[in-house]
């Protein structure tokens, strides 16, 4: 892991965590920050391996060790129990309605912007549009997109980035996670679906016990992934 991507979360980190107010100090007067610890803080995140994912009931993964680093280096280390792995609709939510949650890893959309308060990048990723391997489908853009069902978790930023191209709502089938829409795919419910490229390829191989099952077809733009601070 790079010491200066640690430098840098770790300066928002000071920032977000440890210094969100001020109080006086009694000898000199001088204000001084009002701390935060981390253990006050609630980590929300979803299995989106290699960044995070449970392992042996603990989370692991790229982005779990960013963060464990970057607090450890504050002085304010990290519970393992404080970082809950849940479904990602869930998780999302939960950090736009509660105070001191925070959700990684996230893309940082125009539309979230102002939704949270934001530290990274993490690492950057790119959705990708994932067909049964022999399909033959070819996807030039969004009006080539249109023509199929499209399979989307709910709530992943796959979603935004598709409208943002053109591709309609209505060719957006979303579902709760990889597993369903793997599932909708196997029942012939959906054509395609979009996802991260990493992350789809493991589920893809997981799932189907083929790695090869899938094939990408279309790639979207790379994004930055973030640390999300309600």
């Amino acid at each position: 892991m790079k010491p200066t991507r640690i430098a840098l979360i770790l300066g928002m980190l000071v920032l977000l965590v440890l210094a969100p107010g001020c109080m006086t100090d009694e000898d000199t007067g001088d204000p001084v920050p009002a701390q935060r610890g981390s253990a006050d803080l609630i980590f929300l995140t979803e299995t989106y391996p290699p960044f995070n994912y449970m392992e042996d009931g603990i989370a692991k993964g790229i982005s779990v060790d960013l963060l464990m680093a970057a607090f450890e280096e504050m002085g304010a280390p990290i519970s393992p129990d404080q970082i809950q792995v849940r479904l990602w609709t869930y998780a999302y939510n939960k950090a736009l309605s509660e105070k001191n949650t925070v959700i990684f890893s996230t893309v940082r959309l125009p539309e979230r912007e102002d939704d949270f308060k934001w530290a990274g990048p993490i690492i950057s990723e790119r959705k990708v549009i994932f067909a049964e391997q022999g399909a033959n489908i070819a996807i030039s853009g969004a009006e080539d997109l249109n023509k199929y069902r499209i399979g989307v978790v709910q709530g992943d930023a796959a979603t935004g980035l598709l409208e943002e191209i053109g591709v309609d709502p209505f060719a957006l089938y979303p579902t709760g996670d990889v597993e369903g829409l793997i599932m909708m795919m196997e029942e012939d419910i959906i054509d395609l679906w979009c996802y991260g490229d990493l992350s789809g390829r493991h589920f893809s191989e997981a799932i189907t016990r083929n790695p090869d099952y899938f094939e990408v077809i279309y790639t979207l733009e790379s994004h930055d992934l973030y640390y999300a601070f309600n």
